[in-house]
């Protein structure tokens, strides 16, 4: 019956981005979630229905092209000024050290994991490019409030988890994960995601994407009382699912979204970086006053509190997992593999099921690039992520000198990134999530397409401009139609 169910949807969602590839965005998301769900309800939990929304989204590509929509990076405006060289030297190594991965290896399924981990977010960023240029500015606004209204609820179901509902679709896939907080035993509760990683990657996104939503357009106070409400909400089941990664990430995001905003909304840099230097200095006078010993004691009377105080010591273990997950295991991969790394897959998120090994150097997302990559693929990574960094400083200047009523969404999307980015680096398990790639791709197809549509908007409106008020004619009267008008005596 399952597998009917799933077949059903499947279809439904193929045939919606045959039909019209615009619809790939919300068919992707609407099986990205329920896959999960399906998954668990099905004998043997197959680990395959983690790759359902690629079959959805890689039709939606397929669709594009044969509605003659360029997919090819190239189109993006000012690729060739940054991104060209090393995105083009970056994929060059990955087809390299997917043949070394699959030597190593001997598996294709190890490969094509890896592959997926690093090439999905790319045509999600083209596709959704595409989609931002051929749809009204509203349109990504709408997209970003849907996903929102339709994953909300969905977190929910991590509070039933917590209350002890037992239903199949509830929990991680497999054993599950417990943690240990004071005298207590701590679930991992993922709601209907399959893993709690997942779970809390969505509570933190949700979060972001409403801030950065309520910022975009001037909102009544009832309205601003419900978000802040629906984001405090969120944050409690993200501290349910006992990974603490999910404060992180809202903090970044607030602490870059901020600094952006600061930056080309009020055009105060030297403001903006005083900020920035003394929000770091009352974050180390804090913890090294308030250590997470002592956040323990206070905090963790009750399960409920539990939960808080492990997420709160997430702040206080920034610099060390840093550190240890960030920066040492680069090393440590180095010291396993050599200059040229194992390939690609070795070290993806499940490809150990199937012949890969050595997770532990890749749980920080650094270490797991130089593992597969090498040290000349993390090179090429920061090379391209500087790329990045520039040509989307760049953005961020043309929006607000052409277009500045967006640059709330182009800065929010920048920083989603930001955030993302920063939590890659110490853990990259949850990067291995296909949705979540796609989800990261569209955000920067988004941040992409702004100055486009910020051009667009402008130009729209110098036309109205130009055309200036409309001056009403005056009545014609029986003088002027007559013979003995002045336009008459001269003929």
């Amino acid at each position: 019956m399952i597998l009917i169910i799933t077949a059903v949807l499947l279809a439904a969602a193929a045939l919606a981005v045959f039909v019209d590839w615009r619809n790939a965005l919300h068919a992707s998301l609407l099986i990205g979630v329920l896959q999960d769900p399906l998954r668990k309800l099905t004998p043997e939990q197959p680990v395959y229905f983690n790759a359902l929304v690629v079959g959805v989204f890689g039709l939606a590509c397929l669709s594009a092209l044969s509605s003659n929509v360029s997919l090819a990076p190239q189109r993006i405006a000012g690729w060739r000024r940054y991104l060209a060289r090393p995105f083009a030297l970056f994929v060059g190594l990955i087809v390299v050290q997917a043949a070394n991965g699959y030597l190593q290896t001997e598996n294709i399924i190890v490969v094509f994991i890896g592959l997926l981990s690093y090439l999905t977010p790319f045509p999600a960023i083209m596709l959704a490019y595409q989609w931002a240029l051929r749809n009204e500015l509203g349109a990504i606004s709408r997209f970003l409030w849907g996903y929102v209204i339709f994953v909300g609820p969905a977190l929910l179901t991590i509070y039933l988890q917590f209350l002890g509902l037992k239903w199949d679709i509830m929990g991680e896939v497999g054993i599950g994960i417990r943690m240990y907080q004071s005298q207590f035993v701590l679930e991992a509760n993922s709601g209907i995601f399959r893993a709690s990683e997942v779970a809390a990657w969505h509570v933190g996104t949700c979060v972001s994407v409403i801030l950065m939503m309520l910022f975009a357009k001037r909102r009544s106070a009832v309205y601003f009382a419900v978000a802040i409400a629906a984001c405090c909400v969120l944050v409690w089941m993200g501290m349910l699912t006992g990974r603490r990664k999910s404060l992180a990430e809202i903090a970044l995001f607030l602490s870059s979204f901020i600094f952006m905003l600061l930056v080309f909304k009020r055009g105060a840099m030297k403001f903006a970086i005083a900020t920035v230097l003394i929000g770091l200095s009352l974050y180390m006078v804090a913890f090294g006053i308030l250590r997470d010993d002592e956040i323990d004691a206070v905090a963790a009377t009750t399960k409920e509190n539990a939960y808080m105080a492990r997420s709160t010591t997430v702040f206080g273990d920034m610099a060390d997992r840093f550190d240890m997950l960030g920066i040492a295991p680069i090393f440590w991969a180095f010291q396993q593999t050599g200059i040229a790394g194992a390939g690609v897959g070795y070290g993806s998120q499940g490809a150990a099921q199937f012949g890969g090994s050595i997770q532990g150097a890749a749980e920080g997302g650094l270490g797991k690039i130089t593992l597969e990559l090498g040290l000349p693929g993390l090179l090429l990574a920061g090379w391209m992520t500087l790329a990045f960094v520039r040509h989307l400083w760049w953005c961020c200047r043309h929006v607000t000198t052409i277009g500045p009523q967006l640059i709330y969404l182009t800065c929010g999307c920048i920083a989603i990134l930001v955030a993302n980015a920063a939590t890659f680096a110490v853990a990259s398990q949850v990067f291995g999530d296909i949705l979540v790639l796609l989800m990261l791709g569209t955000f920067l197809g988004f941040a992409l397409a702004m100055p486009v549509l910020a051009s667009r908007e402008a130009a729209r409106s110098e036309k109205v401009a130009s055309k200036g008020p409309r001056i009403p004619s005056q009545p014609r009267s029986s003088l002027s139609a007559g013979p003995t008008s002045q336009g008459a005596r001269a003929r």
